[in-house]
């Protein structure tokens, strides 16, 4: 009987090593892979990035987004969409630091039919774009704010 539970323990006891070492393994390959990280966090945590120059005009200025494709290359779009459904939809707007005004914004979409229609960010601040629907290409343009502004959905 003696014999039998301390054969039990052993293998309860390689079984249990072997599961820590192959999960402690799988960590450090995931932890240094820097595609397969990448992959992982663009799609539970995405956040897509935009940038654009405006004037004080009355011309609308779309917004260039940074994304990253499928083998971890950054490219540039003059569109978006939501590819996963762990975003949050939503606009937070950021000036460069030599100018806080206002920006008008609007967001168009394949079709050039507006979505969203002149809403105003201040810099810091934050819109919802709930009502946009998945993997659906949109435009976000802006005009009237002076300078550099940066926008990141998330």
């Amino acid at each position: 009987m003696a014999n039998g539970k301390r054969k039990k323990g052993r293998v309860f006891f390689w079984v249990l090593f072997s599961s820590v070492c192959i999960l402690f393994l799988s960590f450090v390959v995931f932890g240094n892979s820097g595609r397969l990280r990448m992959a992982v966090d663009n799609y539970f945590y995405p956040t897509i990035s935009g940038i654009v120059e405006c004037n004080q005009e009355k011309e609308w200025h779309t917004v260039s987004f940074s994304l990253i494709d499928e083998t971890s290359e950054e490219y540039y779009k003059d569109s978006f969409s939501y590819s996963t459904p762990f975003v949050r939809k939503m606009l937070v707007c950021s000036a460069s630091s030599s100018d806080r005004s206002s920006v008008e914004i609007r967001v168009l979409d394949q079709d050039g039919n507006i979505v969203i229609d002149k809403t105003t960010m201040t810099s810091d601040s934050s819109v919802s774009l709930e009502t946009l629907d998945d993997k659906t290409e949109y435009v976000l343009q802006c005009r009237y704010g002076e300078g550099r502004y940066f926008f990141n959905i998330c």
